[in-house]
């Protein structure tokens, strides 16, 4: 099965965003090194909303998603992906 995770932003106190984004990076460099992320995507703010007669800049908190393939959302939890 396939699993998306999506990453949030939000606010965060200047002294404590290096240290998210190092866990933030480490967390998917983790999911590549298992092999299970299949495919993933950070926006850098330059994202966009597309509909229909309609594309605008994206104005919401998610920044970025991976998509990870695991027999079960525990199973990769568990360890057992």
């Amino acid at each position: 099965m396939k699993f998306a995770f999506i990453y949030h932003s939000g606010n965060v106190p200047d002294y404590q965003y290096a240290a998210n984004c190092e866990q933030l990076w480490k967390w998917i460099d983790a999911l590549k090194q298992r092999g299970i992320e299949t495919a993933g995507l950070a926006s850098n703010n330059c994202g966009k909303t597309a509909s229909t007669g309609l594309v605008k800049d994206y104005e919401g908190d998610i920044f970025a998603v991976s998509i990870i393939e695991a027999e079960s959302i525990d199973a990769y939890f568990f360890g057992d992906a």
